[in-house]
């Protein structure tokens, strides 16, 4: 059983023999419509938004002290809070490809200083002192890469209760 199997040529001749049919390539429309109109949509009115002040922002306008201590006020049920997120939010996002602000040893000794004011005026208690790890020096004795990396808000786990 041999299949017979058409060329090109021989399809063409056969396509050139079947016309089409005029009501085969477009349909009677019986009934047409009138273009609907759009609708007008009224603008809606711009309200003037103020802008929101992030925590950096207000820490390098109030210090950090005021903030920090107000935000504390807010939530603060007696017990001791974690405050890495807080404390992380008072740094400016990050860029590029630039590590946070929070993780350079000069900003976490000046966090380091600024707790531990507050621990000397006796507004706050921080639990078992571990923001005094803050930018302190150390070394990973199993990786390959002998470089001093310091400690930051990413590393310690802070906890402050207000007093």
């Amino acid at each position: 059983m041999a299949k017979k199997t058409q060329t090109t040529t021989e399809k063409a001749q056969v396509s050139e023999a079947t016309p089409l049919a005029s009501e085969e390539i477009s349909p009677a429309v019986e009934d047409i419509q009138a273009p609907l109109e759009p609708k007008q949509i009224p603008p809606t009115p711009v309200v003037a938004q103020s802008k929101v002040e992030l925590p950096y922002e207000q820490v390098a306008k109030q210090g950090f002290k005021e903030v920090f201590l107000s935000i504390l006020k807010g939530r603060s049920t007696g017990e001791f809070i974690r405050v890495n997120d807080i404390l992380k939010s008072f740094y400016p996002p990050v860029t590029a490809n630039l590590p946070a602000a929070y993780q350079l040893q000069p900003a976490m000794k000046l966090l380091r200083s600024d707790l531990q004011a507050l621990v000397a005026e006796k507004k706050i208690e921080v639990l078992q002192g571990k923001h005094l790890q803050l930018g302190r020096a150390w070394y990973n004795s199993q990786d390959e890469d002998p470089r001093t990396r310091y400690y930051h808000l990413g590393d310690i786990l802070i906890d402050v209760k207000l007093l």
